[in-house]
């Protein structure tokens, strides 16, 4: 099981090296016998926005990754430095960057997969993402 957060705010190169890591010879991805999981917020999807942000997650899927978490609804993210719910809207959930995937997709299946905290509660965002989560059944 792996969790990561790859870089948000440098060259796009930079995540897509760390994700070439991640999956190298000898990586975490590549170790051991089992199936492993990589959760985290890579700050990469697979969308047609022109530039770089897709550098890190084609990285992953070329090394044989396979998503099992969720793209709908979106996931990303409350536009404000403050996580008041006047200072956010759901609207501003309008793209994914935080994923679950594996390197074995016929061992990892998805029973269920969803998004949480797509909307204030008691007057505050949870967080700028919501929550991505999902069900596994391994070997």
């Amino acid at each position: 099981f792996v969790n990561t957060h790859l870089e948000a705010f440098g060259d796009t190169a930079i995540r897509e090296a760390q994700a070439k890591e991640l999956i190298a010879a000898g990586g975490p991805l590549r170790s051991g016998k089992m199936p492993a999981v990589l959760v985290g917020d890579l700050n990469s999807d697979d969308d047609t926005v022109e530039g770089g942000d897709r550098l890190a997650y084609n990285a992953l899927k070329k090394g044989g990754l396979v998503d099992r978490g969720t793209q709908k609804p979106m996931s990303c993210c409350v536009k404000s430095d403050m996580l008041a719910d006047s200072n956010g809207s759901v609207a501003d959930f309008d793209h994914y960057i935080d994923h679950i995937m594996t390197n074995r997709p016929k061992a990892v299946k998805t029973i269920k997969a969803g998004v949480t905290g797509r909307k204030p509660v008691n007057g505050y965002w949870n967080s700028d993402h919501a929550g991505v989560w999902s069900n596994l059944r391994m070997p």
